[in-house]
């Protein structure tokens, strides 16, 4: 039995061949240019990963941007409703300033309705909404609305001769055009 054991052992002594000091070098060679293809990969993926990181960052900025923008134009279009409801009171106000009676004792009225003419114009512009200015200027029907056309020698064509209703903005946008009689 014991001369079976050697004999098994010299057979696999005879199959496995000793590697020679070149073929050791070749096996580095080809493990480092195997490691390094493999770096290669890993940095590209690398890159890649990076790449899509700043991207899904530029556009979680540019979604902030975006509801930003549009909740400040929720905000407005809620406060022009809300406004556009007022209007029609100031106007009737305004109005009334404008026809004011002669008689005597009025005055405590029309400082009574002075100041209330005052408050809606504060509260208004708490909201951001300012009167258009019209006066003199050109037509512009992006702002104005024309109720008329007249000649007028004082005033040169397309010049807004009077204001029959005050426009209003808020922000950058018409909240109502201005009703005005324009130079033909």
């Amino acid at each position: 039995m014991v001369k079976k054991k050697k004999e098994k052992m010299k057979e696999n002594e005879e199959m496995e061949t000793p590697i020679t000091e070149k073929e050791t070098l070749l096996l580095t060679i080809d493990e480092v240019a195997e490691m390094q293809e493999k770096m290669l990969s890993l940095q590209s993926e690398v890159q890649e990963n990076k790449d899509n990181w700043l991207r899904a960052q530029a556009d979680f900025v540019n979604y902030k941007k975006r509801m930003e923008a549009q909740q400040t134009k929720m905000y407005e279009d809620a406060s022009s409703r809300i406004i556009k409801q007022f209007l029609p009171s100031m106007d009737d106000m305004k109005r009334a300033l404008d026809n004011q009676p002669e008689a005597n004792n009025t005055s405590d009225w029309i400082a009574g309705l002075e100041l209330i003419y005052q408050k809606f114009h504060v509260i208004l512009g708490n909201e951001g909404v300012i009167p258009m200015e019209t006066e003199g200027q050109e037509f512009d029907p992006n702002f104005h609305e024309a109720i008329s056309m007249e000649e007028n020698p004082d005033y040169k064509s397309g010049e807004i001769i009077e204001e029959i209703q005050t426009g209003y903005m808020i922000g950058e946008r018409v909240l109502r055009h201005a009703l005005v009689r324009v130079a033909s």
